[in-house]
């Protein structure tokens, strides 16, 4: 069977959101699929685990082609460019283990990407499960050279289809240096080298931001990243990662994996760095404090607001 795309999935310590990223690949209606399970997972029972899922999904699924790599890379952006390079597929789908693709995903951006060999990077709408709101949250903002000079509005790499020869070829690959935000970075540079990008604005994927194990779950203190995106953006890049590292803040508190107060955590945000939080993660503590439910219910009535309008002013400006 010929391979033309290859979904890259990399994994650690989660086998339970695993299992459910994996069938949400194999109930999609194309053929030609490769299926990379990248196993981060530096204990061997978990190793053996995860290979356990590929033989049983390999076992059931025989129209799709399993490859299952180990990575011993220290963070997610080492396990993706080990996992381009190994990768059959020209079409390259990013699935992060706790996220699922919707119906038809995978054949609505496969159409759309192959449509003009040139585009390098095409990214789709996303739903967001957030919890504890048992309500979906959709996001999406139109691609446009014009507003997106320096950046894309992504959610994450499960959003993303590249094309490898392309990108390859441009050497383009994820900052292994980057414990986080390596997405951002990846997409940012993409921009920068000028190659053409488009963007599909139907919700073909679905985030969930949980309580359990993520990188964005994570004190943003245990990692480096401010200096070395400001090494390589400069000053303009505070903004960005001062908004980022609030937004840490506010995740934790809302699934309650931190418990301090507002006064404490904005102490902890200003001895970090040396500055006050932005006004908007003030605003998304201040609410968090109260009631989770509060924030989120106000959270995604001003997405909406916000989306509506800048994806208005996409046909203003046009």
């Amino acid at each position: 069977m010929d391979i033309e795309l290859t979904v890259i999935i990399p994994t650690r310590q989660r086998l339970n959101f695993l299992q459910r990223a994996i069938s949400s690949v194999i109930n999609q209606s194309v053929t030609g699929i490769e299926l990379l399970v990248a196993d981060n997972n530096s204990d061997e029972l978990l190793n053996e685990l995860v290979k356990a899922i590929v033989v049983q999904f390999e076992t059931s699924t025989p129209q799709i082609t399993f490859t299952y790599l180990k990575s011993d890379k220290a963070n997610a952006a080492g396990v993706r460019n080990q996992s381009i390079n190994l990768a059959k597929g020209n079409y390259l789908f990013f699935l992060d283990d706790d996220d699922e693709f919707l119906q038809d995903s995978i054949e609505k951006r496969l159409t759309a990407i192959k449509a003009d060999p040139s585009i390098a990077l095409l990214y789709c709408a996303a739903y967001s499960k957030i919890y504890p709101y048992p309500l979906l949250m959709y996001r999406y903002y139109e691609y446009q050279p014009w507003r997106h000079k320096d950046r894309l509005d992504i959610m994450s790499c499960t959003c993303i289809v590249i094309n490898k020869q392309i990108i390859t070829k441009n050497q383009l690959y994820f900052d292994e240096l980057l414990p986080r935000r390596h997405d951002y970075d990846f997409c940012r540079r993409i921009v920068r080298a000028g190659l053409k990008i488009k963007s599909i604005g139907q919700p073909l994927v679905q985030i969930n931001l949980h309580e359990n194990e993520r990188i964005s779950s994570r004190p943003f203190a245990q990692q480096n990243v401010h200096k070395e995106l400001k090494d390589k953006w400069g000053p303009a890049i505070d903004s960005s990662v001062y908004n980022y590292a609030g937004g840490i803040l506010v995740w934790r508190k809302c699934f309650g994996i931190d418990i301090r107060s507002y006064n404490k955590l904005a102490e902890e945000f200003y001895n970090e760095f040396g500055v006050d939080l932005p006004l908007g993660v003030k605003v998304k503590l201040r609410l968090v404090s109260i009631h989770p439910f509060v924030f989120l219910a106000l959270y995604h009535i001003a997405l909406s607001l916000s989306q509506f309008y800048k994806n208005q002013m996409v046909f203003i400006k046009t």
